[in-house]
């Protein structure tokens, strides 16, 4: 449980600092990596779980993900210098 809170509280974190463009590569692929160490904690847990649940461990990393391409469309698209 751990890395899944890790993973979200990175993420969650990028939005306030996206003014300084340089968080959107450090803290969503963080995030990205602690939802795949956190999806792997929750197969090698229970390896017979239904499909809602699958998802449900997937979400940080599924959530980190689509941060990064939203702050990338977002600096690349609305930002004006």
């Amino acid at each position: 449980m751990r890395f899944a809170t890790a993973s979200i509280l990175c993420t969650l974190v990028s939005y306030p600092t996206l003014v300084f463009m340089v968080t959107i590569f450090i803290l969503p692929p963080l995030g990205f990596y602690f939802g795949v160490k956190a999806y792997a904690q929750g197969r090698r847990e229970d390896r017979h779980r239904r499909t809602r649940d699958r998802l449900l461990s997937a979400f940080p990393m599924l959530f980190a993900g689509a941060s990064f391409f939203l702050q990338l469309y977002m600096v690349n698209h609305l930002y004006q210098a």
